[in-house]
């Protein structure tokens, strides 16, 4: 135990820790940052071979770098207590106004090797600044956080920038609305592909959680084009899993595992694949799982009538799901060659 502790290092020591890999801090109360600097001014903190950072129960944890020009802790501890106040929930719209200065990592903050990145019980509100640089995180491959103060995930700015990130866990994330905002100055005209390289996404207890995926107006359809596995449960506010324009489920998606959604009425809103041609398009997908979805009306909302196949299906388990219509279209059940 720690009970004064404030931050692990002072600026100054950081520079002369060029051989740092890991950073794990676990339950330490008092602590606010990882990095604080004495005296006036901001320098920027670079952690040139540091590959893995874990934070687990740190309640007054304020920023990894803790400089001059972040606010005083009474007027962070404030806004903590109004935010994690028992009796409400205050909207993302508007604590997100008062709490713009909070994040993890900002403009000062430069980790150009890190690849694990796990949050446990912080209460911060972002976890990047929203204009991050490009070349801050661009190694990053797997990302965790669970019961953190997060109104989401990140802003497509920062997306663009996670080029290599292979793995999304997210749980208990109560304030969380949404994943991904767009900036105000954001030129929508302009679209990006977004995680390439991701491969499984898990969504857990996510209360408020309404949207997993960007808008179709925000990204390239390519986005997510690398995507295996995608397992959520306990997300009562999602009413579908892929909208209409996520047709990039069809390009790579192996596993599917939906729980205990009571909203979820669609699990694919769209029967077309994202390029079509005269010869059908084969899915990989091979397990379906669906669990406690009591509102569930289709897993397809449109039959796909042989614009896409999915032969390479193995296991389909279904339960709890009572107003399910039925399980397949006939264009899809006559080509189940490999279903064991």
């Amino acid at each position: 135990m720690c009970p004064q502790l404030k931050s692990i290092f002072f600026f100054y020591i950081v520079v002369f820790l060029t051989n740092l890999e890991t950073v794990d801090v676990p339950e330490c109360g008092s602590l606010q940052a990882i990095v604080g600097e004495e005296g006036e001014g901001s320098n920027k903190v670079v952690l040139h071979k540091l590959c893995s950072l874990t934070l687990h129960n740190l309640p007054s944890f304020v920023s990894f770098y803790n400089n001059a020009d972040m606010p005083l802790e009474r007027q962070f501890m404030e806004k903590q207590a109004r935010i994690t106040d028992d009796t409400r929930i205050i909207p993302v719209e508007d604590e997100q106004s008062t709490t713009t200065s909070f994040s993890l990592f900002d403009e000062n903050v430069k980790i150009p090797k890190l690849e694990s990145l796990k949050l446990f019980s912080i209460k911060i509100h972002r976890i990047w600044s929203d204009q991050l640089s490009n070349d801050c995180f661009q190694n990053l491959i797997k990302l965790t956080l669970e019961d953190c103060n997060l109104t989401y995930l990140c802003s497509l700015t920062v997306a663009r920038s996670l080029c290599k990130l292979k793995s999304i866990f997210i749980s208990e994330c109560s304030l969380m609305e949404k994943l991904f905002i767009t900036e105000g100055n954001n030129n929508k005209y302009s679209k990006d592909c977004i995680f390439p390289k991701l491969e499984e996404i898990q969504l857990s207890r996510m209360e408020m959680l309404k949207e997993i995926w960007p808008h179709e107006d925000e990204v390239r359809a390519d986005s997510f084009s690398s995507l295996i596995s995608v397992d959520i449960s306990q997300c009562n506010k999602i009413d579908k899993i892929f909208p209409r324009y996520m047709k990039c489920c069809y390009l790579s998606l192996k596993s599917l595992k939906v729980y205990s959604c009571v909203r979820v009425e669609f699990i694919f809103e769209s029967r077309c694949p994202p390029q079509q041609s005269d010869a059908k398009f084969a899915s990989p997908l091979e397990v379906i799982d669906l669990h406690n979805l009591p509102y569930l009306k289709y897993v397809w909302s449109e039959d796909p009538k042989g614009v896409v196949n999915f032969t390479n299906l193995q296991s389909i388990e279904i339960s709890e799901c009572n107003t399910l219509s039925n399980v397949l279209p006939s264009s899809i059940a006559k080509d189940l060659e490999n279903l064991e």
